[in-house]
């Protein structure tokens, strides 16, 4: 039900929260926390909502960083290579670089870098996009079970 947004979580009965509901097919002009509480507790009189959980697909933002991990992970290797060997790291960026001997070589540590500062502004506008883009389910947890079982 929730692929899109998250990896499955599951949790033994004993740990559920019975107080947490979850609502989908949220239309656009309520998909707001504030809104969402008003209008819960507006439409269920005595229900009292503690907090709102807007969903977002994050798959995009995931693949990014996965993206930026691997980047971490190769500059620390370009250190550790000048590090072993006395001399940088090079690398071929272009297309068929490991195959054709023609193609220009560059320093590894600064083309990490320049990926790195890149895939940063890349996460910060997913970021931005996503947090004007919430989904169209909400979880909403509500002072008591007893309030979630109307």
């Amino acid at each position: 039900m929730m692929k899109n947004f998250s990896d499955l979580i599951f949790t033994p009965t004993i740990e559920s929260d019975d107080r947490t509901i979850l609502i989908q097919n949220v239309p656009e002009a309520r998909r707001n926390a504030r809104t969402m509480k008003n209008f819960i507790e507006k439409k269920f009189l005595g229900v009292e909502v503690t907090q709102v959980w807007l969903t977002y697909d994050v798959e995009t933002l995931a693949q990014l960083k996965k993206q930026q991990t691997c980047i971490d992970q190769s500059l620390l290797y370009t250190e550790k290579y000048r590090l072993e060997y006395g001399t940088p790291l090079q690398v071929s960026p272009q297309l068929g670089g490991r195959f054709l001997p023609l193609c220009p070589t560059e320093d590894a540590a600064g083309y990490y870098l320049i990926q790195k500062d890149q895939y940063r502004m890349l996460v910060n506008d997913e970021v931005n996009r996503l947090i004007t883009d919430p989904q169209n389910a909400v979880f909403v947890q509500l002072k008591n079970e007893l309030m979630a079982q109307r």
